[in-house]
């Protein structure tokens, strides 16, 4: 996130507004002048990293660039990133779109309705095939441990308070081992 307190931005913005005049220069009316921004701003980006990783080796109670540094470097380029597309790149998008149109329709409220019921149903169906699955581990267990002679001397023993109990029990059973 840019938005640092005012006496710290005043503290860097001097010396930023000078590094920026220098790359305009350099863009623009330098030597070669020919406009091409993306490489010489990738460079000056990536001597500012390296820069500060260097310095704070030699001047700050430093013990080494690790994962966390590149990570906390990495995160930090990638807020700047999107910060950037969120305040000046989709406000400038939305002009466009409103002057030339979309290029990727909206989803209409309908189809988002749809798309909403469709995924209730694949998720109330996977649910099901799950329960379905732990009820078949169940049954095979007691089959297992009881050693019926048909599926009918099974469901009936499934129809006593006995057998309801232990296929509840291995439904369980069955369940925990999914997760």
């Amino acid at each position: 996130m840019p938005y640092i307190k005012i006496e710290e931005r005043r503290l860097l913005d001097t010396y930023i507004d000078e590094l920026i005049e220098k790359l305009v220069d350099i863009v623009h009316f330098g030597e070669t002048g020919d406009g091409l921004l993306a490489g010489r701003l990738n460079y000056t980006i990536t001597k500012l990293i390296l820069g500060y990783i260097e310095f704070a080796k030699e001047h700050v109670d430093f013990y080494g660039v690790g994962y966390s540094d590149w990570n906390e470097i990495m995160g930090a380029l990638e807020c700047a990133k999107l910060e950037l597309y969120r305040m000046q790149i989709a406000p400038y998008e939305d002009i466009k779109i409103k002057e030339n149109g979309p290029v990727i329709p909206k989803i209409e409220k309908k189809t988002l309705k749809q798309l909403k019921k469709s995924v209730k149903e694949s998720k109330k169906s996977f649910e099901d095939a799950i329960s379905r699955h732990n009820e078949d581990v169940a049954l095979g267990k007691l089959q297992t441990k009881h050693k019926f002679a048909s599926p009918e001397e099974l469901h009936k023993f499934l129809g006593t308070k006995k057998g309801k109990k232990e296929f509840e029990k291995a439904v369980k059973e069955a369940e925990e081992s999914d997760e």
